[in-house]
């Protein structure tokens, strides 16, 4: 079974340099009855893009308005292929060539700090969400 991400909203990035696609919107369809592509529900809107998966992704999907009327399957991601083509794992012993992480921040009195029972994630503040600058080369 297949997990679809449906009904996301993607505005206001800056994504590059990011291999097959900047941004994309794919799915399997397994059974007939399997949601296409087109039919996800997502929408990508003022991103600062070079490449997206379907190919202009943006104007077949906009936030906030009628897609152009162009084809899914023009640029479309081969997820089959991406989940058949993985690379060769790494060899059993590359564990002992890994370098070791620097110290890590600690919890402040972790022996003496009372737990907090969870409850729920909660939700981030996504209007406040801002880009950041691109930094200098």
């Amino acid at each position: 079974m297949i997990w679809n991400a449906t009904g996301n909203r993607v505005v206001g990035n800056v994504i590059e340099n990011s291999g097959l696609a900047d941004i994309a919107s794919a799915t399997i369809a397994l059974n007939p009855d399997d949601p296409s592509t087109a039919e996800l529900d997502n929408c990508f809107s003022d991103n600062t893009i070079e490449t997206s998966a379907p190919t202009d992704l943006e104007a077949l999907a906009p936030c906030g308005g009628e897609g152009n009327g162009g084809s899914f399957d023009d640029g479309a991601l081969d997820l089959l292929v991406l989940i058949n083509e993985q690379p060769d794992a790494p060899a059993k012993d590359s564990y002992k060539s890994t370098p070791e992480p620097e110290d890590q921040e600690s919890m402040p009195d972790p022996l003496t700090t009372p737990w907090k029972k969870f409850e729920a994630p909660t939700k981030p503040d996504v209007d406040a969400i801002k880009v950041p600058s691109k930094p200098k080369d």
